[in-house]
């Protein structure tokens, strides 16, 4: 039998729909310093590429032995010594679907911090270009098996139920700064058409005209359980909003005061996860370092450095060269959850030797009061370590210990628990949360030199 044979077919699509903002770059800086992927008509475009790899990571993480050499064999593989197996799976260019507006581009910053002084560095900053929220794509993945490989069709037909239930719990995370809430996707309206060669010869000239339709008796995939075990540990946190936020936008096509908070299409206030995670970073520190003081009775050169790497292995380590490490913890993109309320405020900033305003520093600025947020936490294979700093970061956010955006001086981005939403968050750390700072204590006793 010519092993080369084609042996199966698995076509499956699907409606993608952006759950946060995409950030794509496409190697130009003339918008931005990185602008969004686009096609030759100037509408957004997810490369196969990019869907390709984002899947192969994902599995790779969640698959082990005899499982993770079948996914290698799928997605294709070169094991040093001139033998190559061609990529099985087929990531098709996602498509924008629906009427085109350019006004679903915007823009974000963000700011280069330097290690050493925890300031931002020169010439730090930087933006880029967005796609908005619920901007919709055309999924399509393509599975071809041939005779000598057909002892995958079993794995094949896993991988694809893992990609819809992924899709449909809205796991998906595509793009840069995915760590950040950036790229966060779901898949609607699975369905897929399989064609056994094998079994029935006669269909080859179905497969090659097949017209990637919901007709033509495509199956749908009804929802099932994950068949691949996940990892992660993820904390939702409800959160009132106890006074006024300002997490200022830097897209001033339409500005008519001096800063204004940032918000999406809906008009509703957001905190981007990169937020999140510079105030989370920094806190998670300063309690750690408190913490071994406190036991160790002194803070030693060597467990600064030693708590310095624990944090940049947990929130990642820039990318320098051929050096770095991704983000091993999530922040989600945080959205108002009901209508947001804005307000302006005049400030202006007085001469201390005269008592009176300085010149031109009257400002106006937007903010927004009275917000109600969720904070999603999301870590990759955490230990209870880990899980203990974060909690205890969270417990001085609902206590007000720590602020969140700009001016937080004078008292904005303050938040409290929201107790009327926050069942599920305090049964979870109500139950294991001693649990997690124990372990800490452990950790620090045994490897940090405690007491």
């Amino acid at each position: 039998m010519n092993e080369n044979k084609m042996n199966m077919a698995l076509l499956f699509q699907a409606d993608l729909v952006l759950e946060s903002p995409l950030t794509l770059g496409n190697g130009q800086a003339e918008y931005s310093h990185k602008d969004l992927m686009l096609d030759k008509s100037g509408r957004p475009l997810i490369p196969g590429s990019s869907m390709a790899g984002m899947f192969y990571h994902y599995f790779s993480r969640h698959l082990e032995g005899e499982e993770l050499a079948m996914l290698d064999q799928l997605w294709g593989s070169d094991n040093g010594d001139g033998d190559y197996t061609s990529s099985m799976i087929y990531f098709y260019d996602a498509l924008y679907s629906g009427e085109w507006d350019e006004e679903q581009i915007g823009k974000r910053d963000g700011v280069r911090i330097d290690d050493s002084t925890k300031t931002a560095r020169k010439m730090g900053k930087y933006d880029f270009q967005i796609l908005y929220p619920g901007n919709r794509f055309q999924f399509k993945v393509e599975i071809l098996l041939r005779e000598k490989h057909k002892s995958l069709r079993g794995f094949a037909e896993k991988i694809l139920r893992a990609i819809w239930e992924l899709g449909r719990t809205g796991k998906v995370r595509l793009g840069g700064k995915t760590s950040r809430g950036y790229g966060l996707a779901s898949l609607e309206n699975g369905a897929y058409h399989s064609f056994d060669f094998a079994g029935h010869p006669d269909v080859f000239e179905d497969y090659v005209n097949h017209p990637w339709s919901f007709e033509n008796n495509i199956q749908v995939l009804e929802a099932a359980p994950s068949e691949i075990g996940e990892r992660v540990w993820n904390l939702l946190v409800p959160l009132v909003l106890n006074r006024s936020l300002l997490i200022r936008s830097y897209d001033v096509a339409t500005w008519d005061v001096d800063a204004r908070q940032l918000d999406n299409p809906d008009h509703h206030a957001v905190i981007p996860g990169t937020s999140w995670a510079g105030v989370f970073r920094s806190h998670v520190q300063k309690i750690y370092k408190e913490i071994v003081s406190q036991c160790t009775g002194q803070l030693t050169e060597k467990q600064q450095g030693m708590i310095q790497n624990e944090t940049a292995y947990l929130f990642g380590i820039e990318k320098r060269g051929a050096t770095g490490q991704k983000s091993r913890i999530i922040f989600d993109e945080s959205a108002d959850a009901e209508e947001s309320h804005y307000t302006d405020i005049t400030r202006v900033a007085i001469d201390r030797f005269t008592g009176g305003g300085r010149r031109g520093a009257l400002a106006t600025n937007r903010v927004t009061v009275d917000g109600h947020f969720n904070l999603s936490v999301t870590i990759d294979g955490p230990s209870d370590v880990e899980k203990a700093l974060i909690y205890l970061a969270i417990t001085d956010l609902c206590d007000g210990m720590i602020a969140v955006g700009g001016e937080t001086a004078i008292g904005r981005g303050v938040f409290s628990l929201d107790l009327e939403k926050a069942e599920d968050y305090l049964k979870v750390v109500v139950d294991e949360s001693q649990g997690w700072c124990d372990a800490l204590l452990k950790h620090i006793k045994e490897g940090l030199g405690g007491k």
